[in-house]
């Protein structure tokens, strides 16, 4: 005679699997990015900033985490916006918490990531009338966008400038 097990005790004994697994999935990425950072492969350790499951406080981090920007923005016909990035231009973007948070990341990722994992999101968010450009005040289709990022590091500020150009594709050059 076999047993029958009821649907709802199945149900919770799935349910308690999953919330475990999920539970050691996080505390390995979290794990792993400390782990990492130890081991000196910093570039790999950004994942559990990324995932925001670090059991590391961002605080002690060697990746710069904020910094001040700057944008100077314009369009072929020659107008020209400049304005600095802050509270209130995140609330101008709108929408769902992802989309600022991915312009967020991307341009606080800079120093740390390949120019192929943030130039799209930032050409996408700047070029011609992009939400990020509408959100800085920009009326025009943009055609050149120059950032001026300030890191904050623990010892001094990190100053990065770049210049990205709206082509197809789009084109960035350092220090210009």
């Amino acid at each position: 005679m076999t047993s029958v097990i009821p649907y709802r005790v199945r149900f919770r004994r799935v349910g308690e699997t999953a919330r475990t697994l999920g539970c050691v999935l996080v505390t390995l990425v979290g794990v792993s990015g400390v782990l990492l950072r130890w081991a000196g492969r910093s570039d790999l350790a950004v994942l559990g900033l990324l995932f925001l499951c670090s059991p590391q406080p961002s605080v002690f981090a060697d990746h710069n985490i904020s910094g001040r920007v700057a944008f100077s923005l314009e369009s072929a016909e020659g107008e020209e916006r400049s304005s600095r990035a802050d509270r209130g231009t995140l609330a101008r973007l709108g929408g769902p918490l992802a989309r600022k948070d991915a312009y967020v990341h991307a341009l606080l990722g800079i120093n740390a990531f390949p120019t192929s994992q943030w130039l799209p999101v930032l050409a996408y968010g700047l070029c011609e009338r992009g939400p990020l450009a509408r959100a800085l005040g920009a009326t025009f289709a943009v055609s050149q966008a120059s950032l001026e990022i300030e890191f904050v590091s623990r010892t001094a500020w990190q100053p990065t400038k770049l210049r990205l150009e709206c082509a197809k594709p789009p084109t960035v050059s350092y220090a210009w």
